[in-house]
């Protein structure tokens, strides 16, 4: 096959942190700079699936059977993993490639405020605290012109 991979390279290194972080193949591709038929072809190789399992496991492997008989220790699992993902969130973050690094920070900023950052919302400005400040001003001014 042409296009079959013999080893994992830097972009497909990105591929596979951006899919672990839970990217689509589309927004990786944007993100990239490539085609989604390019991530595609990464992600279905041999090679990448071998690792992705070899890394998804080294997640699973940790002591099943313990986590599912201790809550406690499955709590105490999900936040080292959550803390992982994070640390790796932070490291998009601070990429050189632009997509990669805003996707990251909307990424964040969605867990954290708890919504879609990347819609628009309309803006609601309450009329009272407008008149408020602008009143506010107003008394600033003339206290400013009468000294």
């Amino acid at each position: 096959m042409p296009n079959e991979i013999d080893r994992l390279l830097s972009r497909h290194w990105k591929i596979m942190d951006l899919s672990l972080a839970g990217w689509g193949s589309k927004q990786i591709a944007e993100a990239l700079g490539i085609t989604p038929q390019t991530v595609s072809n990464v992600t279905n190789s041999p090679i990448f699936q071998d690792e992705m399992a070899r890394r998804r496991g080294n997640i699973e492997k940790t002591s099943d059977t313990e986590l599912a008989l201790t809550p406690s220790k499955a709590k105490e699992k999900l936040d080292t993993l959550a803390l992982g993902a994070a640390e790796k969130l932070g490291q998009l973050i601070d990429s050189r490639d632009e997509a990669i690094a805003h996707r990251s920070s909307v990424a964040v900023l969605d867990k954290v405020l708890g919504g879609d950052m990347g819609k628009v919302r309309p803006i609601v400005i309450n009329a009272e605290a407008v008149q408020l400040l602008q009143l506010t001003l107003e008394e600033s001014v003339a206290m400013k012109e009468a000294m």
